[in-house]
């Protein structure tokens, strides 16, 4: 089964960075770009089809690719447990699997290149969530009141 029609882009320079390059030096639809400002962040993430996030996680970690992810409408593959799992799920945005389970992966990757009706109906949906729920407008201003609550029950005892 070739997957040479799909191209996978890891951007970063992490701690798994130097054992992740000698793990793809021989694979032509790999690449590993380094670090990246947020303009060439911002530059792949318009290239992109889909955000892929292949984490060994901690349940309910919550790390910005996700968010990334959906502030640019990608669909999003991910390996998080938990909460992330869970708004993948009820939205509709992509695809959970467990971080060993490559078939899964796999499927979930030949699923989301060979369907661009739904590839595109869930990066609607990504961006749609994105705005409805995390952007830093809405994050903010649910913060804001939350202090305001918070501070108005202090004041009242």
């Amino acid at each position: 089964m070739g997957f040479l029609n799909i191209h996978f882009a890891f951007a970063g320079d992490g701690e798994q960075f130097k054992t992740l390059v000698k793990s793809v030096q021989s694979l032509p639809n790999v690449s590993l770009l380094g670090w990246l400002d947020r303009f060439e962040i911002f530059d792949l993430l318009n290239l992109s089809h889909v955000g892929l996030v292949p984490c060994l996680s901690v349940v309910d970690a919550m790390p910005n690719n996700p968010f990334k992810y959906l502030s640019a409408g990608l669909p999003i593959l991910s390996s998080l447990q938990g909460e992330m799992e869970t708004i993948i799920g009820d939205h509709n945005i992509g695809f959970s699997y467990k971080s060993s389970d490559i078939d899964t992966f796999l499927k979930f990757i030949l699923k989301l290149s060979c369907d661009e009706k739904l590839r595109l109906h869930q990066s609607q949906d990504a961006a749609s969530l994105f705005r409805n729920k995390f952007s830093s407008k809405i994050i903010y201003e649910a913060y804001a009141n939350h202090v305001e609550s918070v501070a108005s029950q202090k004041g009242e005892r």
